[in-house]
């Protein structure tokens, strides 16, 4: 049974439909000021690619969610069919454990970076922000393999 997913569960959608609509927005007004007005937008590029960064891994998170990530099933389909959700499980565990790592990482990188007080060439903002969405969006898929192993134990899927 489905149910109506709230704002939290959908915070990947949401994300990724608002990081892109101003990276969109960002981008049309720097193609018209320098093709219209013969001027250009300096920050424009540089926070487009740190709005796409974010967005990236905003769709790690939302294809797990969604079950849309590439996954080999050749192994899978050649098991009996009551190790099938064991073998699911600990490819989730094993996913897990990936994101954790990307997770303690990338706070490492990212305590480094804004003690280094680096700032973007163009916006002068710290690079820490930047860099956070590794571990941000890490979080966000543990948390979402969380919910899909529940699943697969469960039966729901």
């Amino acid at each position: 049974m489905k149910r109506n997913l709230s704002v939290v569960d959908r915070i990947e959608e949401y994300g990724m439909v608002i990081l892109l609509a101003v990276m969109t927005i960002i981008i049309f007004v720097q193609v018209i000021a320098r093709y219209v007005f013969r001027s250009s937008i300096p920050w424009s590029e540089e926070i487009a690619r740190y709005l796409f960064i974010w967005i990236v891994y905003f769709a790690i998170s939302y294809g797990v969610r969604v079950n849309a990530h590439i996954r080999v099933d050749a192994f899978i389909t050649i098991l009996p069919k009551f190790m099938e959700m064991p073998v699911r499980v600990l490819s989730n565990v094993l996913f897990m454990l990936f994101s954790g790592l990307m997770v303690y990482y990338g706070i490492k990188v990212v305590s480094f970076i804004l003690a280094s007080k680096q700032v973007s060439p163009a916006l002068g903002i710290p690079m820490g922000l930047v860099y956070m969405a590794v571990p941000v969006g890490f979080v966000m898929t543990f948390i979402r393999i969380i919910q899909d192993t529940v699943k697969k134990i469960k039966g729901e899927e």
